[in-house]
C-alpha cells in the first residue's frame, strides 16, 4: 500500500506538471489540484481499505490503527538516561543556537513573502515552553521546520 501511494503521489504530480505546460491558461486549476494530491491519495486509500475491510470486521485484511487511548494517560516526569545525555552533552549548545537561529530565519522569511512580522523573543519564548512542557507528555522536541513550511505555504495555510 505504502509503495502505490508513493507511485500516486509522484505520478499525480508528474500528469499535474504535464498538463500545466499543455493548459497554461488553467495552471491555477492543476496547480490546486496538484497541492491537494495528498489529499486525494488519503481518500482513495481509505475507501480502497474500507471496500476490503467491510467483510472482515473480526480480523481486517489491512492492519489498522485499533484503539487510541483518550486523554493524556501517559503524562508523567520522563525518564532521564545520564548515558545519552553524557552522549549528546557537549553538542547540545551548538544544536540548540542552530535550531533557533533556523526557526527564526524562516518565520522571518515567511512573514516578509506574507506581510507579516515577527517578533524573535515570542518565537523562542514559545518553543522554548513547548520544549520544557512536551516531554511531560510524550511529545518530540519543536523547532521550524523549512520544509513543512513551505509545504504549507505553497498550499495556502
Amino acid at each position: 500500500m505504502g509503495l502505490t501511494a508513493l507511485f500516486a503521489l509522484y505520478l499525480i504530480r508528474f500528469m499535474c506538471n504535464q498538463l500545466a505546460k499543455r493548459y497554461p491558461n488553467r495552471r491555477k486549476i492543476i496547480f490546486f489540484v496538484s497541492t491537494l494530491r495528498t489529499v486525494f491519495v488519503i481518500l482513495l486509500y481509505t475507501l480502497v481499505s474500507w471496500l476490503v475491510n467491510r467483510n472482515h470486521q473480526a480480523k481486517p485484511l489491512f492492519k489498522i490503527l485499533g484503539k487510541v487511548p483518550r486523554g493524556f494517560q501517559n503524562a508523567a516526569v520522563p525518564q532521564i538516561n545520564t548515558t545519552i545525555i553524557k552522549a549528546f552533552a557537549s553538542q547540545l549548545p551548538a544544536s540548540v543556537i542552530v535550531l533557533l537561529i533556523e526557526h527564526i530565519s524562516i518565520a522571518k522569511s515567511f512573514g516578509r513573502v506574507n506581510n507579516y512580522t515577527i517578533d524573535p523573543s515570542q518565537e523562542l519564548v514559545a518553543i522554548g515552553v513547548s520544549n520544557l512542557l512536551g516531554p511531560f507528555l510524550g511529545a518530540y522536541p519543536a523547532t521550524g521546520s523549512f520544509s513543512r513550511t513551505a509545504i504549507k505555504s505553497k498550499a495556502g495555510v
